[in-house]
Formats: C-alpha cells, structure tokens, sequence
C-alpha cells in the first residue's frame, strides 16, 4: 500500500510540475490560432531584437539576404545569355533557354523590387522613430512642467 501512495505522490507531483508549463502554451497556441493575422502583422513590423548585450537588426539580415538572392539571378541571367549567344545550339534549344532567360530576368526584376520596397522600410522604420522619440520627449517635458506648477 505504501508503494501505491509513493507512486500516487509521484504522479500527482509530475502533473503539478507539467500544468503550468501546459496551461501557458495552451493560452498561448490558442491566442495564437485566434489572433494569427495580428501576431503576423507585429512580427513583420519587428525590425531589430535587443537584448542585454547587444542588438539584431533583422532588417539588415533580410537585405543581406535579399542581395545575394539578387546576385544570384544576375548570375543566372549572364549564364543564359552565354548560351543563347552560343552558336553551337539548335532552334528548339535556343527557344528553352530564351524562355527560361526571360522567367529568370522577370525574378530578378521581383528581387529587386523586393530589395528596394524593404530599404525603403527601413529609411520609413528610422524616421518614425526618429519622430516617436520627438514626441515622447515633448511628453515628458510637457508632464515636467505640469509637475512643477
């Protein structure tokens, strides 16, 4: 008997220490299938991450990434231009490579628009803080003087 209570104990102790973690994800998966569209929307306008001991600018990562993606095509688009100049292919061939040239120059063309819309993001990003910072130093300037009167 006293073999099922120690087994009792250790299982309601189990459960004790897993409700409360399970209870927080719960919540949180439930808001989160909710609320999807808005957690979407304030994850994209996350920019940069502090933390204690420095900064990630994720802005930057994306536009880093987004460059070498544009590398990449600018490569791809020279490649099939050498083989479309080449005078050694036939019609057909030539055909599939001017087409698959024309799909890899329109991608280039969407990267690049991409890469401008987010640096404009950016430029956009540091002006309203800049003006963000503005106002709230105005606020606290403004509670000052209502304090000191």
């Amino acid at each position: 008997m006293a073999e099922w209570a120690k087994l009792i104990e250790a299982i309601a102790g189990l459960v004790g220490a897993i409700a409360w973690p399970a209870a927080i994800v719960l919540a949180v998966w439930l808001m989160m299938r909710r609320h999807r569209a808005a957690f979407g929307r304030l994850i994209d306008r996350v920019t940069a991450v502090s933390y204690p001991g420095g900064q990630i600018d994720l802005a930057e990562i994306e536009a880093a990434k987004l460059a070498e993606e544009e590398a990449d095509q600018e490569a791809q688009v020279a490649e099939l231009v050498e083989q479309a100049a080449g005078e050694e292919e036939g019609a057909e061939q030539r055909r599939e490579v001017l087409e698959a040239l024309a799909k890899q120059a329109e991608e280039l063309g969407r990267v690049r628009v991409e890469l401008s819309l987010l640096r404009s993001q950016q430029a956009l990003n540091r002006e309203a803080s800049d003006h963000i910072d503005v106002l709230l130093e105005r606020h606290r300037r403004g509670k000052a003087l209502l304090r000191n009167h």
